[in-house]
């Protein structure tokens, strides 16, 4: 059993379930959204511009459109696209409810696509510690520093270990200012995860002033199995739990005294 605390600095969780590919899935989104409406009434469509760098030709860019379901208060979304579902949140209300939204998901997209595959499963938090970070960040993860004061600086570390279900990634980046990162719209996510997570709302979260870590924890699977739902739980709760084991281990008593 985990313990649960009532004050985590966790600000963003996603999980994705990467499938098969189906060119044709614009087709399905009237039923795919009529299917689950009654928990996510906000609906939108975009198109992201992506760039492919290869070393043996120029850069290419690429729209991927991608279609949003959200709750009433914008804080928990699904995110689908050609080739993915993703789930996402901004206020995080724990495990079991997270994964009962995404077994909803889908369940009901599938009933309309009978997907093929699963190709990819993912499960990501994004933690944001702004005060006490000293005490409350195991050592090894705060970086080196050319200096011991000032706000000049970024440090990162990163870290990818095997698991017996895929693998785990944490990354650290210790920021003495938000000013260095430049005009970013949301410092409470990753930047890879910018563009994704600006369907939602980050009111209830402060964004730090002064000095922060991001704490990033990644698990994923790459492994290709015949779709099912059934299936997909029992990798995505095992992904959870070395999560979580990460996160126990990145944190020191000071930390687990102040967020419970």
């Amino acid at each position: 059993m985990h313990k649960k605390f009532s004050n985590p600095p966790l600000t963003y969780v996603l999980a994705q379930v990467k499938i098969s590919a189906i060119e044709m899935i614009e087709q399905y989104i009237p039923h795919l959204q009529e299917s689950i409406r009654d928990r996510f009434p906000i609906f939108d469509k975009r198109e992201v511009r992506n760039v492919e760098i290869s070393a043996s030709s120029e850069p290419k860019t690429y729209v991927t459109k991608q279609w949003h379901f959200k709750d009433k208060e914008s804080l928990l979304g699904i995110m689908i696209d050609s080739k993915a579902i993703n789930i996402h949140t901004s206020k995080y209300e724990g495990f079991n409810k997270f994964l009962e939204q995404m077994t909803h998901v889908l369940t009901e997209f599938n009933k309309q696509l009978r997907i093929s595959l699963s190709t990819r499963i993912g499960l990501r938090y994004i933690n944001i510690i702004d005060s006490n970070i000293d005490k409350n960040i195991q050592k090894n993860l705060l970086g080196f520093q050319l200096q011991d004061s000032g706000e000049k600086f970024l440090s990162k570390t990163e870290t990818i270990q095997q698991i017996e279900d895929g693998y785990i990634k944490i990354s650290s980046n210790h920021i003495g200012n938000s000013k260095i990162i430049g005009n970013t719209n949301n410092i409470l996510v990753a930047p890879d995860l910018v563009i994704s997570a600006e369907t939602l709302s980050f009111a209830h979260h402060k964004s730090p002033d002064g000095r922060y870590l991001m704490l990033d924890i990644d698990g994923f699977c790459d492994e290709s199995f015949d779709f099912d739902v059934q299936n997909i739980k029992p990798k995505l709760t095992n992904l959870h739990d070395n999560v979580y084991e990460v996160f126990a281990k990145s944190i020191t008593a000071n930390a687990k005294k102040e967020w419970q």
